[in-house]
């Protein structure tokens, strides 16, 4: 089922798509600086402090934070201009129609019903294409990826994370 939403967001719905894209590699990426502190707390509680490896997980996890902070802003570079090129095309569209609507139209509708149309009814759209995507992207890959990464770790440990999912459910209710 078609909502006027999405076919509102067609002409831009593939910048959108791309920046889903970039969100979830950003928010993957983003969970390797946890994976490699990790492993550099590993290595220092065994008392190798010189090793070469503490040192590639030290630079892996600035690349990582470099990389994942990047894919994550072009997410939301690509999400924006979507937005300023939907928000845009449907105001050329106003104003063309405004330019073809009856005098007697401006008489009978206050300025303050025409400014919520033009101006606060496209702002609204601003967090539907430029934000909701991305930011539920990262929402969804985030967790599921950490959770799948502490079920490397220790099978135990990632039940007992999902099993404080109800006991927090009823407490924030």
């Amino acid at each position: 089922m078609t909502t006027a939403l999405d076919t509102l967001k067609r002409p831009v719905n593939r910048m959108i798509r791309l920046g889903v894209v970039f969100a979830a590699m950003g928010a993957l990426v983003n969970l390797v600086p946890f994976i490699g502190l990790t492993e550099l707390g590993r290595l220092l509680l065994a008392g190798n402090t010189d090793s070469p490896t503490l040192w590639r997980w030290a630079a892996l996890v600035v690349i990582a934070l470099s990389l994942g902070w990047m894919a994550s802003g072009v997410a939301l570079w690509l999400t924006h201009l979507a937005d300023h090129r939907l928000q845009s095309s449907l105001r050329e569209a106003m104003v063309r129609k405004l330019g073809r609507v009856p005098l007697g139209w401006y008489t009978d509708t206050t300025s303050g019903a025409v400014r919520k149309v033009v101006q606060d009814d496209l702002e609204d759209l601003h967090h539907l294409v430029a934000h909701h995507a991305v930011e539920l992207t990262a929402a969804i890959v985030t967790p599921l990826a950490g959770l799948v990464w502490l079920a490397t770790l220790n099978w135990r440990l990632a039940l007992l994370a999902v099993l404080t999912l109800p006991i927090y459910a009823v407490a924030y209710g």
